[in-house]
């Protein structure tokens, strides 16, 4: 029922040792590395965590970050700068350290604060309001304060309702995580078999020491000739020739005002789409033109 709904200020949750709010740690340049923790930052957070360009916090320094290294159940809020992306840290996730533009609030009384339920809070209305009533407050980019966050409130469910609207749009989430982790070892394989093709020319070997290219059928293989001939690139397989972009591709430098045309849906893909998804964004002309 709605009526068991309670509300909660955070200031009072923190004070009775419900729920924790922490900030990152503000470390110096020489104290990152190539090994260690992952050094979280708000570029590393999108639709869940990518560490792949991430710098690194030594493991044996860890000491000096006190609490500020991720645990199983912390729910990410970027705060500083990019502010109002989330992220939900999983018990596979790596351990990572939280830099100073990313918050955690991390619940410590799961019997009062489901800690996935607290992610799916955050990305609700009554955290939205919150956050975005005071993100801009300051001439410099957006910045949502401990402090800020400390006076801010929630109102929480019955644990069981809790965990059930967990649960539901849990098991969404993790079938698209599931989905975007398949289409990471896809991508992989793609790049792979590129790479095998049209840079290190595997085929076109296999064919000129008279073996049947591994894991291609005979069609796909007689594409590609046996042997090679120099190039001034070096060495390439024999017919192939070296060119330019221009001779096979056009750079087309029309545009449109999407102004004019207010009632027009248009797939635009923009920095702030790739920021957002790194998909297409539909719009009309004219949210295009207020952007």
């Amino acid at each position: 029922m709605a009526g068991e709904w309670q509300f909660h200020s955070v200031s009072a949750l923190i004070g009775r040792g419900a729920l924790a709010i922490g900030d990152g740690y503000r470390a110096k340049n020489e104290e990152l590395s190539t090994s260690g923790l992952p050094f979280a930052r708000a570029g590393n957070i999108n639709d869940g965590f990518r560490f792949e360009d991430a710098a690194h916090f030594p493991q044996a320094n860890l000491d000096r970050v006190g609490n500020k290294v991720s645990q199983p159940g912390d729910v990410v809020f970027t705060s500083k700068g990019t502010v109002g992306r989330f992220a939900f840290v999983r018990s596979d996730t790596p351990r990572f350290v939280y830099s100073p533009q990313l918050c955690f609030w991390r619940s410590l009384d799961p019997k009062l604060i489901d800690a996935r339920f607290l992610f799916y809070w955050m990305f609700g209305r009554e955290f939205f309001v919150q956050f975005k009533g005071v993100a801009g407050q300051t001439d410099m980019a957006e910045y949502v304060s401990l402090a800020d966050q400390w006076r801010m409130h929630i109102t929480l469910p019955p644990l069981p309702e809790q965990r059930a609207i967990a649960h539901i749009l849990g098991t969404l989430d993790d079938k698209i995580e599931l989905n975007r982790r398949m289409n990471e070892t896809l991508e992989g394989i793609a790049r792979a078999l590129f790479k095998s093709w049209f840079v290190d020319f595997d085929p076109v070997r296999a064919k000129a020491q008279g073996r049947q290219p591994a894991g291609m059928d005979a069609e796909t293989a007689a594409l590609f000739p046996d042997g090679f001939e120099d190039s001034p690139l070096g060495e390439i397989p024999r017919g192939w020739r070296v060119g330019k972009i221009g001779e096979v591709a056009a750079l087309v430098r029309e545009t449109v005002d999407p102004g004019a045309f207010p009632y027009e849906v248009f797939d635009h893909y923009s920095i702030p789409a790739f920021d957002e998804g790194q998909t297409p964004k539909s719009e009309t002309g004219d949210s295009i033109q207020e952007h």
